[in-house]
């Protein structure tokens, strides 16, 4: 299955999902896990499915033997479940109308659960009763049955672990992001920490988002690497939830996914479900809530998981009154933690073994935060915990509008302080520098209201962080991936640019045919021809006359030629690949040259191709407007208007070379189809700001700190205190916002060009009536 088709499908099952509630009158909150508990058994039949030759084959090789393993002792071995006959779905699919759905779907899951105990509990089995009974549609369970048996048979593990991870975003996006992190967020940080192997814990789970990309990360760097399948790059997950709901939630996540591990139903704050592992964690991840207040102190003063390096306090007694029945109303008597932030932050580390590394999403807030919480962190940049900030755009979560940081921790980096020791100048001579990076400027605008990272955009921003470890191998291998991307798309860019070429030349040929055969009178002539639509004619005239540039001919070469050449010396140099062995810096530094040479003969073709594609774009609009000029404006060529060309018939070869000499991605960029000119583009950005492929300060985007140099910041961790503001950087590049500007132009002509048919459609409808009438 392509991405295109990937997400064509997700799409469709989601449109088909929320029209099935919608026609059901079904709240959205009953409605969530009865639609992902049918998808986990979609899901579930189909790994079965795939093993069941191999199933039949066991069984009847063991006939022979004297070892006897059930049919179910085969299944779980060979995929992890088994589903006995009333757990398949094509059981469900087929049973007559006038079935008991709701009874059918209890039994399957409890089937499934039956033969694995680590399900028990996991799936809504009890859920579709109620949703049976609920709906005004009494078909509604046989009707998300049918639906979800459009996905293909052989679909793999990974195909429904993206169509679940969907369904779970459009449900949180529907009920304000309860529990979802946004998943290019999750992509970012787990860039960042890469955790190859071993435990990862997140306290505030959530539905999961935090273990899936940990695991689809390890999965990409063992291909990357070219690793043996075998080695040992696993991980191990716990979670724990205060939402009991959401947990069943993040262990179906899990299971499609196929990930190992547990997750509990807990609140971090007052329960440690895993008590007996904490301290020993290699990673912890979350994006726990922001800004809980009036925590009870007695219930958290004494454990260690908190207590480390102090608590946050009042300086006066918080209000005696508390929500009844709550869970901080334990002690509403004794004296409340005036903020929660710091507690996740301290908590966080102490779960780390020694050497352990971690990341979480906190509000901005915090990052400068004065009181008792300025102590605490003084104490972590002194220790030299903190090793990473980074400060997103606004608009990146379902729930915050405001910008948030990610800060990221390092055990490894630690050093013992006495508590008396603090104030010690010394101190701030270690060379402990921590990174500071202002993400701010990048992303994608999904909405007015929702910004994203694409996936570029968060292996470029996380290539900071591995040039400041000093991995320059990491940003050349990268960067090599990019020109090959760049290089395989041309060949569509430059077709797309003669297509349109021939195109727009044709319609400015006649438009200036059909003006010219107009019957006019002088009035009329003048008009056409005022001093405001005299630009326009110029346009026009050179579009015909014009030719594409010689210029692209030889661009074109030249880049072919310099590409060619590049991967002729990348082949004989590094044949598997740019991460397979250890490089020395000259050759590094020799791959980051040859790179450069690639990238500026590129550079030179798209120059050439974006001129020229703006030089047809300005045809183009012209001949519309006169167009537009003579239908809407002149009397006379009312009769003569159904032979006036229609640019919106052209239109298509045009909007193909925009789409392939997109330098962004205005739309979803996990699966659509990028264009050369959008890969050079990453090259560039790198290039731009790491030239030597080596880490340094970029105003307005990162900045390593010193001690001293934070000390004097009074301990701030604000990414812009330190990353400052590029005069020549606001939002967008000027390049990004002339793409900006051309996507919102194109959607405004498609919105003419409609309203121009309708209105050309309601003019010849009417000359009709009237030549009738007469």
């Amino acid at each position: 299955m392509t991405n295109e088709q990937l997400d064509e499908l997700r799409k469709r099952l989601w449109q088909a999902a929320t029209r099935l509630r919608s026609d059901a009158d079904i709240p959205l909150n009953k409605f969530d896990r009865p639609v992902l508990g049918l998808l986990f058994l979609r899901f579930a039949d189909n790994r079965f499915a795939a093993i069941e030759d191999k199933l039949r084959a066991e069984l009847k090789a063991q006939e022979t033997t004297r070892v006897q393993r059930t049919e179910a002792q085969i299944a779980l071995a060979l995929c992890g479940l088994y589903l006995p006959p009333e757990a398949r779905y094509d059981r469900l699919v087929t049973l007559e109308d006038d079935a008991n759905f709701a009874e059918a779907i209890h039994d399957a899951m409890k089937a499934i659960e039956t033969h694995k105990p680590e399900l028990d509990g996991m799936l809504p089995k009890d859920d579709y009763a109620q949703l049976a009974s609920t709906g005004k549609r009494k078909t509604l369970l046989k009707d998300l049955l049918r639906m979800f048996a459009d996905i293909p048979k052989d679909a793999t593990g990974d195909v429904f672990g993206m169509v679940y991870e969907y369904f779970l975003s459009e449900f949180a996006l529907a009920q304000d992001g309860e529990y979802f992190t946004p998943t290019s967020v999750v992509k970012y940080m787990v860039e960042v920490l890469e955790p190859y192997r071993g435990t990862l814990y997140d306290p505030a789970c959530g539905s999961g988002g935090m273990f899936v990309q940990s695991a689809s990360f390890v999965e990409r760097r063992r291909h990357e690497r070219h690793t043996d399948e075998d080695e040992d790059l696993d991980l191990y997950v716990y979670g724990s939830e205060k939402n009991e709901e959401t947990v069943k939630l993040a262990r179906m996540n899990l299971a499609v996914h196929g990930l190992r591990g547990e997750v509990l139903h807990a609140n971090a704050y007052f329960d440690d479900p895993f008590e007996d592992k904490f301290g020993e964690f290699d990673f912890v991840m979350a994006n726990p809530p922001f800004n809980v207040k009036d925590v009870s102190l007695a219930a958290i003063e004494d454990n260690p998981r908190f207590n480390r390096f102090g608590l946050p306090r009042n300086k006066t007694k918080a209000t005696k009154t508390t929500k009844k029945g709550s869970a901080e109303a334990a002690d509403s008597e004794g004296e409340r933690i005036p903020n929660g932030n710091y507690l996740w932050i301290t908590m966080f580390i102490a779960a780390l073994k020694r050497e352990g590394r971690a990341a979480l999403v906190m509000a901005n807030s915090a990052s400068d935060v004065g009181n008792s919480e300025y102590e605490i962190r003084r104490k972590l940049v002194l220790r030299g915990l903190v090793s990473q900030m980074t400060t997103l755009s606004s608009n990146m979560f379902l729930t915050v509008t405001l910008p948030a940081s990610l800060w990221f921790f390092d055990r490894s980096r630690e050093r013992d302080i006495a508590d008396d020791q603090y104030d010690d100048k010394a101190l701030l001579d270690a060379d402990l520098p921590v990174l500071f990076v202002d993400a701010r400027n990048v992303y994608r605008r999904v909405s007015r209201s929702q910004r994203e990272f694409t996936q570029e955009q968060v292996l470029n921003v996380a290539t900071i962080t591995r040039l400041h470890k000093g991995e320059r191998v990491r940003m050349v291998a990268l960067v090599d991936e990019y020109l090959e991307n760049t290089f395989a798309h041309l060949p569509g860019i430059t077709q797309a640019l003669r297509e349109a070429d021939a195109a727009v030349k044709t319609l400015a040929q006649q438009t200036m045919d059909a003006l010219a055969n107009l019957m006019l009178t002088t009035e009329e002539k003048d008009a056409l021809h005022a001093p405001a639509l005299v630009p326009h004619h110029a346009v026009l005239a050179d579009g015909v006359h014009g030719t594409l540039p010689t210029s692209l001919a030889t661009a074109e070469s030249e880049a072919e030629k310099a590409m060619n050449a590049y991967f002729a010396w990348r082949r004989s140099t590094w044949p598997a690949g740019f991460e397979t062995r250890s490089l020395m810096p000259d050759e590094i530094t020799a791959a980051n040259r040859a790179q450069h040479i690639a990238r500026e003969a590129l550079d030179v073709l798209a120059t050439t191709i974006l001129e020229h594609r703006r030089h047809l774009e300005r045809t183009f609009r012209a001949a519309e407007t006169l167009l537009g000029h003579a239908i809407e404006h002149l009397r006379s060529p009312v009769k003569a208007a159904p032979t006036l060309p229609r640019p919106s018939v052209l239109r298509p070869a045009l909007t193909k070379l925009v789409e392939h000499s997109n330098t962004q991605q205005t739309k979803d960029p996990e699966f659509l189809p990028k264009s050369s000119l959008y890969y050079l583009a990453q090259v560039r950005w790198l290039h731009e700001r790491f030239p030597e492929a080596t880490y340094q300060n970029v105003v307005g985007l990162c900045y390593s700190a010193s001690l001293q140099e934070i000390e004097k910041q009074d301990f701030s961790l604000n990414s812009g205190r330190y990353v400052g503001v590029d005069p020549d950087e606001d939002d967008l590049t000027e390049e990004e916002f002339q793409q900006q500007l051309h996507a919102w132009h194109q959607e405004l002509r498609e919105l003419t060009d409609k309203a121009h048919g309708l209105e050309q459609t309601i003019e010849m409808n009417l000359i009709a009536l009237l030549e009738n009438a007469e």
